[in-house]
């Protein structure tokens, strides 16, 4: 079988969230492969995240938790986008035929860390997600049930792209003392007692219900005690600032 593959690197410096710009850096790169299995119907994970930290930004997420940190980002975007499978309203089209697929690589690097990061991530992998365009393949059958893997010679234009303009985004909301708060910067972060990470589909419309807005994924982290009846609040404060990050990052 000959191998085909693609990527794309999406660079995004900080992104404005609600109140400031993020004063860090993160590098998204894509990447896609033909891979070969028993059957693609049985694989349910098309997409595959990773998240790292450079050099510059190691030290930072260790203070977060270093591996199991970055692995709990890495966890909710793979729950995020494969939760019911409609995330990406194209993704049959991963499918080549029963025994081959495109899978794709979705690489996180956090160059510089400033506090609120996975919201930051959610952003810059769903553009580039956006911008990856993969090859229109042809698979040509061979002998002893082999094929070969053909493509135009132009791919400029043999391509289709992945169909992420509705992909979810998160909003982090943390318990500062007796408060909470959104968009923290690194050194608010290191005063908080606990966090709650919630990943939120783009309202179908302004007049959109707040109670009609689907919450993907709601997860604690850090260690610290959560009083049950601060939850509410927070969640209706990600709802709020959620619906804003949703306009900001599609007007962009």
């Amino acid at each position: 079988m000959k191998r085909a593959s693609c990527t794309s690197q999406k660079w995004l410096p900080g992104q404005p969230s609600r109140v400031k710009e993020l004063k860090h850096r993160k590098k998204v790169g894509v990447k896609c492969e033909v891979m070969e299995c028993e059957d693609t119907s049985m694989v349910p994970n098309r997409l595959q995240f990773t998240v790292d930290p450079s050099c510059l930004a190691a030290a930072r997420t260790e203070a977060r938790g270093g591996e199991y940190f970055t692995e709990a980002i890495a966890d909710v975007l793979e729950e995020a986008y494969h939760g019911s499978g409609d995330v990406i309203t194209n993704m049959k089209r991963l499918i080549l035929s029963k025994q081959f697929m495109w899978k794709v690589y979705v690489d996180v690097v956090i160059q510089q860390y400033g506090g609120n990061i996975i919201d930051a991530i959610f952003i810059a992998v769903k553009a580039a997600l956006i911008d990856t365009r993969i090859t229109n393949l042809t698979l040509v059958p061979q002998d002893e049930g082999k094929f070969n893997i053909e493509c135009d010679e132009s791919t400029e234009t043999n391509f289709f792209q992945l169909e992420a303009a509705n992909a979810p985004l998160c909003v982090t909301v943390n318990q500062i003392g007796k408060s909470i708060a959104v968009d923290c910067t690194e050194v608010e972060e290191a005063l908080l007692r606990t966090s709650l990470w919630i990943v939120m589909d783009q309202p179908e419309s302004e007049r959109t219900p707040d109670d009609e807005i689907r919450l993907r994924v709601v997860r604690q982290m850090d260690p610290g005690g959560m009083d049950p009846r601060s939850v509410p609040a927070m969640i209706d404060l990600a709802i709020r600032t959620g619906r804003n990050l949703h306009s900001s990052v599609n007007t962009r």
